[in-house]
């Protein structure tokens, strides 16, 4: 009787396991379609949207701008003319003490940057230096100065 009765568990276990399979089944094969309520974005257009952050983000992206422009032509002009100016008060002081114009430009620069010095005159001198657009002069006569741009 013993061997009926676990072969009578046995079938009995057999059958609820067999019976939640069933079930089991029922409910995968009776499932409804997903109603029309239910969206999935597809990969496609989240993989775009990555991109096209990427995208933005390059193109508008912080960068620095260079807030010290380099020297222009007139800079480099004027720079040339104050040049000249300083000379000519270095041959004014030297004037002012000795009584007479100094044989050259007192300032060593002056041979470095090619400046040319003539005497023309007992109160009359002029200073010369190649530009781009020229010959800078400064005309030094008494106590006036004339700074112009001359013929090459």
């Amino acid at each position: 009787m013993s061997d009926l009765l676990q072969h009578n568990k046995k079938v009995n276990v057999s059958n609820a396991f067999d019976g939640l399979i069933n079930e089991a089944m029922d409910d995968i094969s009776n499932k409804e379609a997903p109603s029309q309520r239910s969206f999935q974005m597809p990969v496609e257009i989240l993989y775009l949207m990555v991109l096209l952050f990427i995208i933005s983000f390059i193109y508008h992206q912080p960068h620095s701008s260079d807030t010290h422009l380099g020297p222009t032509t007139a800079s480099l002009e004027s720079g040339k003319r104050v040049t000249l100016l300083t000379f000519a008060e270095d041959i004014d002081s030297y004037q002012q003490s000795h009584n007479k114009f100094p044989e050259k430009i007192p300032s060593p620069l002056a041979s470095v940057l090619e400046v040319q010095y003539e005497i023309l005159a007992v109160d009359h001198y002029q200073l010369t230096m190649a530009t781009s657009e020229g010959k800078l002069v400064l005309d030094h006569k008494g106590k006036h100065e004339d700074l112009y741009i001359g013929d090459t």
